[in-house]
């Protein structure tokens, strides 16, 4: 008798734990369901489910390409074009976050940053060139900086005047020449522009490239030059001393600054620090930066020069730069000193760039193109 009524009190106490059974998982579903549409993007689960199989056969279908083709062939021409508009607003988005962080970066030293822009490749014939000049020029009225453009002093002369054109599209010495006669003005208005910012230590390296070199390049046969490089990284003949006696401007930029096939002497950055005494001109570009590797230098050793002015040399090639295929090339987390080493570098912790759903439904419209 006493075992059939513990019995039934078990089954009582049983049947009454089944709501409450009930009631934990229903609660638990529901916690999964709220936190999963906090992070999706979609409000419905079988539009996200949907979304993450697409993505996923994207990633397949895409995987051959990817390490078949370092950069696909008609890739710039085809994200200025009709089907390229999403992902052009995305990498634009992705430059202005860069861009953003150097602006406040500038801001915390009181260094005064100022953007240039050059005119690339044969820019008489290109037609996307407007589109990336009205970017830059639009994000720095958005952000308040100091924009000089180019352009228009570089279309009053042939085109294989201020570069190297037919044979490669980088600066000559007459087009440096034109950068240096443009920049004058502006940095004669900012004379009197001081940091007072003094850092009470720094890196022993304060640029990117390998210190103390003095040798001849050939990465284009027919215009061999002598690169020299400081003891601080940077592509100077000389050492910056501390605390700094003169006005420093700092450059940020890609080989347009750094000057590939051009002697020392003939960049412009080494044309105004011979124009400008009171003044330490510094070259801290290097080849196939672009604006996440430029903020990358200038928070991680560039800013430590305590630049009273910080000026941004851009590219219409800077926006495709931040598509994932050239950042795996050409990204300063993939090779910490710069493209003109005989060896490579490679640092740890190597980032290894993931494309978006976009990058991927873009790579592969472009292929679909490209004959077989």
């Amino acid at each position: 008798m006493a075992n059939k009524r513990s019995f039934g009190v078990m089954k009582t106490l049983g049947f009454s734990l089944i709501p409450l059974i009930i009631l934990v998982i229903v609660l638990e579903l529901g916690l999964r369901v709220f936190l999963y549409q906090l992070e999706s993007p979609y409000k419905l689960g079988l539009v996200d489910a949907y979304a993450r199989v697409k993505l996923g056969v994207l990633k397949f279908r895409a995987r051959k390409t990817v390490a078949d083709l370092s950069i696909p062939p008609g890739l710039e021409e085809a994200l200025y074009s009709k089907e390229g508009k999403l992902l052009f607003q995305e990498l634009k988005n992705s430059y202005e976050t860069h861009f953003k962080l150097l602006v406040n970066e500038t801001k915390k030293i009181n260094s005064r940053l100022i953007v240039l822009y050059i005119p690339s490749d044969n820019y008489r014939t290109k037609t996307f060139n407007k589109k990336t000049r009205n970017f830059f020029r639009e994000l720095t009225q958005k952000y308040t900086i100091e924009f000089l453009d180019l352009t228009d002093e570089f279309l009053k002369w042939p085109v294989d005047y201020p570069t190297l054109l037919p044979e490669n599209g980088h600066l000559s010495r007459f087009g440096n020449k034109l950068v240096v006669e443009a920049l004058e003005p502006l940095i004669t208005r900012y004379d009197d522009h001081r940091s007072s910012f003094q850092f009470e230590n720094r890196p022993r390296l304060l640029g990117d490239l390998v210190p103390n070199e003095n040798k001849f390049w050939k990465l284009w046969e027919a215009k061999p030059f002598r690169a020299i490089t400081n003891s601080q990284g940077f592509r100077m003949s000389y050492d910056l001393k501390f605390p700094k006696e003169k006005q420093r401007i700092l450059i940020l930029g890609d080989s347009f600054t750094y000057g590939p096939y051009m002697g020392d002497h003939e960049t412009y950055p080494a044309m105004l620090d011979k124009k400008f005494p009171d003044k330490e001109v510094i070259n801290a570009a290097v080849l196939g930066y672009t604006i996440p590797d430029e903020v990358d230098l200038f928070v991680d050793r560039a800013k430590f020069v305590e630049p009273d002015i910080t000026l941004l040399q851009v590219l219409d090639n800077d926006i495709i730069g931040l598509f994932f295929l050239k950042r795996k090339e050409f990204s300063r987390n993939k090779f910490l000193f710069g493209r003109l080493t005989e060896v490579m570098q490679p640092i740890s912790g190597d980032k290894t760039f993931l494309p978006s759903e976009l990058e991927l439904e873009f790579l592969e419209s472009i292929n679909k193109k490209v004959p077989r």
